[in-house]
């Protein structure tokens, strides 16, 4: 369930409305605060789309392209970060890379690089003896989770 949901709109902010099962951004955007789901009508403005780039509370809105080595960063919560390369990638999992405890990004290897998961100084990751700290093929994903500051829980298939 979405609460205490904080979308940085500046100028949008008034055409944001709230009852007690959904929240509606102009006419065009819809998010159903007990499914999760969000829906756009015919008439979806693109500026209303770019505002919601990235996240409503854990629900991941858009994917962001990997095309090279990068930290984990607290704006990654709820995006779907796609490894897009012939090599492998290396995402260095820091101490609060991930701003809450439970905030959570999934990582998807889309072309034939892995996204490999790599602690930073003072971290523990935690994963399943005999599972990968790396995505495991074409179209796999890989989920990070924050236990919390310096301790992530990975969750793969």
């Amino acid at each position: 369930m979405i609460s205490n949901v904080k979308i940085p709109l500046g100028q949008y902010e008034s055409i944001i409305t709230e009852n007690e099962s959904t929240i509606f951004i102009g006419t065009s955007i819809r998010v159903d605060k007990v499914s999760n789901e969000i829906t756009f009508t015919e008439n979806t403005n693109i500026s209303d789309v770019k505002i919601l780039r990235g996240r409503i509370g854990n629900i991941p809105i858009l994917s962001l392209k990997i095309t090279s080595a990068r930290s984990i960063q607290p704006t990654d919560v709820g995006w779907i970060l796609e490894v897009d390369s012939a090599t492998n990638i290396d995402l260095t999992i820091n101490e609060n890379s991930l701003e809450k405890d439970g905030d959570i990004t999934h990582i998807d290897q889309i072309n034939s690089g892995k996204g490999v998961l790599v602690a930073g100084v003072g971290v523990t990751l935690q994963y399943k003896s005999g599972h990968l700290l790396s995505t495991d093929g074409q179209y796999t994903r890989v989920s990070i989770q924050r236990i919390n500051s310096n301790i992530y829980r990975i969750i793969s298939n």
